[in-house]
């Protein structure tokens, strides 16, 4: 390889700097790994998120509706997903996400359970939604 000529390059006002030389590295970055069947139900476990029971439905909606195709083994969001997320991002902020999936499921066993007035629940939940709103100046 020819050996590359180089020059001194100097800012304004400040002492020379020369380049010693330069040398070229590859580097490829990995995407981080697509959820799997067994990966996705891990994950909701963790996150407290269903049971057993409704694992398996979960993963049939979400393919029957298109929000996740097969590639292999793989689970990979569909562009609908994608489109979907970003549309309910904002306006949905507060009732998204496995934190809120988790403690709602608590919520409604506990009402199942007879732990929880159900009608109570619901005119907190909707009440405080709308106070919210309000105090936003949306409808």
């Amino acid at each position: 390889m020819p050996r590359a000529r180089w020059r001194a390059i100097a800012a304004p006002g400040a002492s020379r700097v020369s380049l010693a030389g330069v040398e070229p590295k590859g580097h490829e970055t990995v995407p981080p790994a697509r959820y799997t069947e067994a990966s996705l139900v891990k994950r909701l476990e963790e996150d407290g998120i269903g049971r057993p029971s409704t694992y398996a439905p979960t993963i049939e909606t979400i393919q029957r509706r298109g929000y996740v195709f097969r590639q292999g083994k793989a689970l990979v969001p569909s562009f609908t997903a994608f489109g979907g997320h970003q549309l309910a991002a904002r306006p949905f902020q507060r009732v998204r996400g496995p934190r809120f999936t988790a403690r709602m499921e608590d919520l409604l066993d506990a009402i199942s359970n007879g732990e929880l007035d159900h009608v109570q629940f619901l005119r907190d939940f909707y009440f405080a939604a709308v106070t919210r709103a309000r105090a936003s100046g949306t409808r």
